[in-house]
């Protein structure tokens, strides 16, 4: 049976944790996040339920989906 699993981007990940990449670096390192899934050779990403476990033990909130811009449809707003 094929499952489908969610991840967020690195990107997305610093702006939820208002974070620098050096920041998540250093944490990744020392086994202080959630472990990122290769997507490729320069690309890594991270499980969303992984990370809202994380939170969640944390006593932080979840992140709040994305929302549109009804006055541009080509815009995604966090």
């Amino acid at each position: 049976m094929y499952e489908s699993y969610e991840h967020y981007s690195l990107n997305e990940i610093l702006r939820i944790l208002t974070i620098s990449r050096s920041t998540l670096y250093r944490m990744r390192r020392r086994g202080k996040f959630v472990a990122a899934t290769d997507m490729s050779d320069s690309r890594i990403a991270f499980l969303k339920s992984a990370v809202h476990g994380w939170l969640k033990e944390r006593g932080m909130p979840l992140p709040r989906p994305p929302r549109y811009d009804r006055s541009d449809p080509n815009e995604l707003r966090y």
